[in-house]
């Protein structure tokens, strides 16, 4: 694997270089990640690249930001990303292969004692969700890596007195890096915590509000028997607006035996997701619309037990062709399995 590191003389960076095998570093002062000159000067081809590189200011009053720490951050944190990404999936991965963007935790919530570093890090997991479609049809992944605090110099001395977590090792956020390096999946942001390496799951935009022509929750449009809700006891719990809520009651009928107990069979789980993704698409129909699914993909993430499942899906965007879902299955609280899906809208020609 030949592998190009951003940062790579920093906390995290240099952990990372310690498990690859000939990296090819790229820090300051020779190069500047927010300098797109220097990109364009770039040699070689790549399958693999960690965009590292970032900083902090550490000011919490907006009022006391200046130009240029402004600028400075920006091209560290966002714009070294960006230029990266390009001139990667332009030129230097030209065989396809998978790029990890550094985030951070801050990119997915709020860090109040440093808005600068929080919008930088937002707009990476921004960039990552929103290019890694298009990348994909070059056969290059995009992902981000968000960690918590860990134990490097951007940890200023003030703000580890006031934490109550422990820091974790720059080597630990190096092995997730790697993991997230391999993930198959693309355009996730990855959470990274003491002994917790995870996706992290986007809560559903609201879809669009429902027309008077828009299709009946269940409740008001019982299904048809036969019918798979009725064969294995489906509750709605809630569905409108591109969302919808299912549980079932796993029993061991659908499961198979395990030396650790019963295990409901992989197939009953995707069934559920993807029925929860056909609620949610279901509320943006109208009644001269029905859909099909083009596509599903589903990940499992532990196993299911005999009990109640819950599946939340939702609608991620809608035009007039194409629906984009995703759900999850939760058991006592716990992620079991998520699923996305691509529906196709099909209309009454007569209507």
């Amino acid at each position: 694997m030949r592998a190009l590191v951003t940062g790579g003389r920093g906390g995290i960076g240099s952990a990372i270089c310690a498990l690859l095998d000939d990296p090819f570093v790229l820090d300051l002062p020779e190069f500047d990640v927010g300098d797109p000159e220097a990109w364009r000067s770039l040699e070689g081809e790549f399958d693999a690249a960690f965009l590292n590189a970032g900083t902090g200011i550490g000011k919490a009053d907006a009022a006391e930001l200046t130009d240029e720490e402004w600028h400075r951050i920006l091209r560290a944190n966002l714009e070294g990303v960006v230029y990266g990404t390009r001139e990667l999936a332009a030129r230097l991965m030209p065989g396809g292969g998978s790029i990890v963007a550094t985030s951070s935790l801050a990119g997915l919530t709020g860090m109040p004692h440093d808005p600068a570093y929080t919008a930088t890090k937002h707009a990476v997991v921004g960039w990552v969700r929103g290019a890694a479609p298009a990348l994909a049809a070059r056969g290059i992944r995009l992902n981000a890596l968000c960690p918590g605090f860990a134990d490097t110099a951007l940890v200023e001395g003030e703000l580890r007195d006031a934490l109550d977590v422990p820091l974790m090792e720059p080597s630990f956020v190096a092995g997730a890096a790697l993991q997230v390096l391999e993930d198959g999946e693309t355009g996730r942001a990855w959470v990274v915590q003491p002994n917790r390496v995870e996706p992290f799951r986007f809560p559903g935009v609201p879809g669009a509000a429902m027309s008077p022509r828009a299709r009946r929750p269940w409740g008001e449009f019982p299904p048809p028997d036969p019918h798979v809700w009725n064969t294995l006891g489906y509750r709605g719990i809630e569905q409108a607006d591109g969302r919808a809520v299912i549980e079932w009651d796993a029993t061991p009928e659908y499961s198979f035996h395990a030396p650790s107990g019963p295990i409901v069979h992989g197939g009953m789980v995707a069934t559920l997701l993807d029925t929860a993704m056909g609620g949610a698409c279901w509320t943006l129909m109208t009644e001269s619309e029905d859909f099909l699914t083009a596509d599903l993909r589903t990940e499992f993430h532990r196993s299911a037990r005999p009990g109640t499942l819950r599946a939340e899906g939702h609608v991620v965007q809608r035009n007039r062709r194409v629906v984009f879902c995703a759900a999850e299955v939760f058991q006592d609280g716990e992620l079991v399995a998520s699923a996305r899906c691509t529906q196709i809208v099909r209309r009454d020609p007569t209507a």
